[in-house]
């Protein structure tokens, strides 16, 4: 339907939406092997698209038009076969992941110089996050653990050798995240090994969790404890851990150097007591000496006395 006072065709669009997959190409290394690159692409998808209108496609990161990657006059057929996409490098050598993409859609006919307004998608955040679903607040008891969701939201690119396509190679493309304690929040007085005492703690001070190529859309864990500080405490204690990427420590590999010093903003725990059990008890000796702790435990010792 055409409009005849209009500059633009009166045509009703979609609100389009941010995808994510990957796209394998093809192309021989320098030492004359095939190689396989799958990549990281972003497809800008809207139903009801019509066959005599062209499509016009612009993406855009952080709010930033991404000039390189904007498409004109492409028809429906080229939309499905996947021209359109907001590719690797479109964008890699600017940006980095954890950032904010979308896409704008416009349509053009005979007749009009001008396509219709751009209908803008919402934002896709592109890159790993903490998981909001399970819980907005994380509260850790001491001595007990606490498992935090992570999440990623788009694929791990990887590259092989055409002949060998096993799983074991495409499980060594990933992303390698490690626990840590900000900055900001350690003293050299009262930390050791980078954690906090009166905080939360990990098993390693090198912990950490990591996305492959082929489980990206799986949930992974950051595993913390409680700290006790062995005093009962009216409230909680606050403490903040960080998930980031030290290439110092694990380097991610040439094509997804990307991901180089990523890191997700700092995450909040609050730590509640679990010494409030002793409150009202005490511990004591008998003689040899038998003694019993404050939580009940009883200790004997038989070899000398103990200060």
């Amino acid at each position: 339907m055409f409009c005849a006072f209009s500059e633009y065709p009166d045509i009703k669009l979609n609100k389009p939406v941010v995808s994510t997959d990957l796209q394998e190409t093809e192309d021989t290394n320098e030492f004359g092997k095939l190689m396989v690159n799958s990549r990281v692409i972003f497809n800008c998808k809207t139903d009801g698209l019509v066959e005599n209108y062209t499509y016009d496609i612009t993406w855009f990161i952080n709010d930033n038009r991404i000039g390189d990657a904007k498409a004109k006059s492409l028809r429906v057929d080229d939309l499905n076969d996947g021209k359109g996409f907001l590719l690797e490098e479109h964008w890699k050598s600017k940006y980095h992941p954890n950032m904010l993409v979308k896409c704008g859609i416009q349509a053009r006919t005979q007749g009009f110089q001008a396509p219709t307004p751009i209908l803008m998608s919402d934002n896709f955040f592109a890159g790993i996050k903490i998981d909001q679903h399970y819980s907005k607040n994380f509260v850790v008891k001491e001595k007990e653990k606490l498992e935090i969701p992570v999440v990623m939201t788009i694929p791990v690119s990887c590259q092989w050798r055409k002949e060998d396509p096993s799983n074991n190679v495409k499980r060594n493309c990933r992303i390698n995240l490690l626990n840590g304690i900000p900055k900001y929040q350690t003293d050299s007085g009262t930390c050791k090994n980078g954690i906090k005492k009166d905080g939360v703690k990990f098993t390693s001070q090198l912990c950490g969790i990591h996305f492959n190529h082929l489980d990206w859309k799986r949930t992974k864990y950051i595993t913390v404890w409680g700290e006790s500080d062995g005093m009962i405490n009216n409230g909680y204690r606050l403490s903040f851990i960080r998930l980031y990427n030290d290439d110092t420590v694990v380097k991610p590999t040439e094509y997804l150097e990307y991901w180089t010093k990523i890191h997700l903003p700092d995450i909040k725990v609050l730590v509640e007591d679990g010494d409030d059990s002793t409150r009202g008890t005490a511990c004591y000796s008998q003689n040899d000496p038998h003694m019993r702790t404050f939580d009940g435990r009883l200790r004997k010792e038989k070899n000398g006395l103990i200060a």
